[in-house]
């Protein structure tokens, strides 16, 4: 799945370092960058691109709203999750904040914030491709709601698909991942991607889908358990996928 790339903004130090510690619990999160005034954020920001910021409102000099209004001219504004001591939810609310946090930090209500952000992404990002590709025996043409899972074999890649099929095609699996839209595909072991829309069970060092009353299993490394975990804990099926 791809990762949330993120931007901490605060002007103290310990916070910003507190809220990266916490968002090491999420692997999907990417801390990009940490600034502490508003001068740096917003030229972080305009670079770097982010999709999420956590946003201090009282930044010295500035604030967290005049930020805002800085970057209405770019052509996509990341969401924000401001945080501060005082409550000022209401005004945050009116700058479309996707949510508001306040100090001192809960962890219990940060992961709440995260894993809601996670579930948005996953429903906004629900339009599902028609992929091209080749096989022994020519072209096929595959929607990826198709896709149960997929799994290395050297050169090539098996396809394991809805309607008990499967398609052995001429494309390196690191390369396919690289080519699906959707953010419901998973890599649950170097040599396997997985579809968790079809998550049954996640096991120890496995994982069981399944598709029409048919069962699968497939490795789970020790590494990606932890961040499968925490997906299948908020995973909302999403209509369409």
């Amino acid at each position: 799945m791809q990762k949330t790339k993120t931007i901490l903004i605060d002007d103290e130090k310990h916070a910003l370092d507190l809220i990266e510690i916490l968002l090491t619990d999420y692997p999907f999160i990417e801390v990009i960058d940490k600034c502490s005034n508003g001068e740096d954020a917003i030229n972080s920001i305009i670079e770097k691109r982010p999709d999420l910021i956590f946003l201090d409102i009282n930044l010295g000099t500035t604030n967290g709203f005049q930020i805002i209004e800085e970057l209405q001219a770019l052509e996509s504004v990341p969401d924000v999750i401001f945080i501060s001591a005082h409550n000022k939810a209401l005004k945050a609310y009116e700058y479309s904040a996707f949510d508001y946090i306040m100090k001192p930090i809960d962890p219990d209500r940060l992961r709440k914030s995260v894993l809601r952000y996670r579930n948005h992404q996953l429903r906004i990002n629900k339009t599902p491709k028609r992929l091209k590709f080749i096989t022994q025996n020519g072209i096929i043409f595959i929607d990826e709601r198709q896709l149960i899972a997929c799994k290395a074999e050297g050169n090539y890649t098996s396809l394991l698909l809805t309607n008990h099929k499967q398609e052995t095609v001429t494309i390196q699996l690191g390369h396919l991942q690289n080519q699906l839209s959707s953010q419901f595909f998973f890599r649950s072991h170097r040599s396997v991607l997985i579809n968790v829309k079809y998550l049954q069970c996640i096991r120890k060092d496995s994982v069981l889908l399944s598709d029409d009353n048919i069962e699968y299993t497939f490795p789970l490394s020790k590494e990606n358990r932890k961040e499968l975990e925490l997906i299948a804990s908020e995973f909302n099926p999403v209509e369409g996928l």
